[in-house]
């Protein structure tokens, strides 16, 4: 089973032109049985709050994957796309205060136990508002049924306590926005997701690779930091059956986003 976490900028909007296609192309051509998205801006869920959106039946269609998607003020929605004909059960808001959101769907993976996806986007200026999510999200793990899986998937805005030391500065400094008051890289958030149990795949099957996911060069210049800031986080069920991960950098990935996905394959 194929995971996809990817962070969609804008919904494929903006100055640049429309990028849904070559989004599309780049799911599709990993093939994904679960996506996470980041940044669905346009796609409203039919049946659910805010209107249908023409956007997200595209989406779906370009992909052959089946969207739940969870509006929010922020206008930047999450959603997580399931490939049929995987059965969904339910499909709920994680509970807690987030800046864009946390959106949590049960599917039968035809294990004998439930998966529960969770799709997230940590908040983007605020190191006090990420932690404050994180616990949201810590809380959320900690409650899963035992007999259920448990992946969580998304933008954390934030580095891996894992990586942090490994990071030389760039010529331009870090981005403000990822920095804590006292000028240090933000890896909380990573920290305590870690401490709720859940283990970050890509670092688990490449503990040397860098692995960066900010930027592509949509948003790159020479001074910029190249950060891996985009996440699959497995539950301890999950763990055993990891196979590989890996961030996505073939054409068009990099110039259908400014973030690059990044994949896990589990068995």
């Amino acid at each position: 089973m194929r995971f996809m976490a990817y962070n969609l900028m804008d919904g494929g909007l903006g100055p640049g032109g429309d990028r849904l296609t070559s989004l599309a192309r780049v799911v599709r051509s990993e093939a994904p049985d679960i996506l996470a998205v980041s940044e669905a801006c346009g796609f409203h869920a039919a049946g659910g709050p805010g209107p249908s959106s023409e956007r997200l039946y595209t989406f779906e269609r370009l992909t052959g994957l089946r969207g739940f998607i969870l509006p929010t003020e922020s206008s930047y929605f999450v959603g997580v796309f399931v490939r049929p004909p995987l059965p969904v059960a339910r499909a709920d808001a994680v509970r807690g205060t987030f800046h864009h959101g946390a959106l949590a769907v049960t599917v039968d993976t035809g294990r004998n136990r439930p998966l529960v996806v969770v799709a997230t986007h940590l908040h983007p200026f605020s190191s006090t508002m990420r932690v404050a999510e994180a616990e949201c999200l810590s809380w959320f793990a900690g409650h899963v049924e035992p007999s259920a899986d448990l992946v969580l998937m998304g933008d954390l805005n934030s580095v891996s306590p894992l990586d942090r030391s490994q990071v030389p500065p760039p010529a331009g400094g870090w981005p403000l926005r990822l920095l804590t008051p006292d000028g240090r890289l933000d890896a909380a958030p990573g920290a305590l997701l870690a401490r709720a149990g859940l283990t970050d795949a890509f670092r688990h099957a490449n503990p040397d690779l860098p692995g960066p996911t900010d930027p592509t060069p949509v948003h790159a210049s020479p001074e910029q930091a190249r950060l891996r800031i985009d996440f699959i986080l497995l539950g301890p069920s999950l763990v055993p059956r990891l196979r590989g991960s890996r961030v996505v950098t073939d054409p068009p990935a990099d110039s259908a986003s400014d973030h690059y996905p990044v994949v896990a394959d589990l068995e």
